[in-house]
């Protein structure tokens, strides 16, 4: 076997076993309780549910109950509604919290990649320690919002215009149309 294949290997299963690690860590801290740990992830996850249901750009008809127009409504979270509307088959608060788990794993890993690009010390280890960093940063990462996926995608536009990065040019189109479009909180 050669060494670049046995090294891909290798970095398959580092990204494998860290994403697990990192699924089953936000699990626990998603289903120690039943409920959803926010209230905007039950309008977050409905609103998914509508939109898979009756297509995109669904009517909004709540919207004179609040203070907004509502013939000026536009949803600006589409792409992380969209991002959602996979968890949206079954139960919507199961579906809100695997969604949850899923999105922040995702951004501990892209975090790992920055550091693993950065060629910081044991950046596995570092990025396994974002699972016991604060009460805080957990709570945030584990509400059915935003947050994660634009975490995410800015560890990826970071990786991108690194000096040490030599080849993350190609997510820069990626993460920064999800940061600008979608990921504001």
């Amino acid at each position: 076997m050669k060494t670049s294949t046995k090294k891909t290997i290798l970095s398959s299963l580092l990204v494998l076993t860290l994403f697990s690690i990192f699924v089953a860590g936000m699990a626990y801290a998603q289903f120690v309780v039943r409920d959803l740990p926010d209230n905007d992830g039950f309008y977050h996850i409905k609103l998914a549910w509508i939109m898979r249901t009756e297509g995109l750009k669904p009517d909004f008809p709540w919207l004179p109950l609040s203070i907004l127009d509502a013939e000026k409504f536009y949803d600006h979270h589409f792409l992380f509604h969209v991002a959602l509307i996979p968890f949206t088959f079954g139960d919507l608060r199961e579906g809100a919290k695997w969604a949850s788990v899923i999105f922040s794993s995702l951004a501990f890993l892209a975090i790992w990649y920055l550091f693993h690009r950065q060629r910081v010390p044991w950046a596995w280890l570092w990025a396994v320690g974002l699972l016991g960093i604060s009460d805080a940063f957990l709570y945030r990462m584990s509400i059915p919002r935003a947050q994660s996926l634009s975490l995410a995608s800015w560890r990826l536009v970071i990786c991108g215009f690194s000096k040490a990065n030599t080849g993350g040019w190609q997510f820069w189109p990626l993460s920064t149309s999800g940061c600008t479009m979608l990921f504001r909180f």
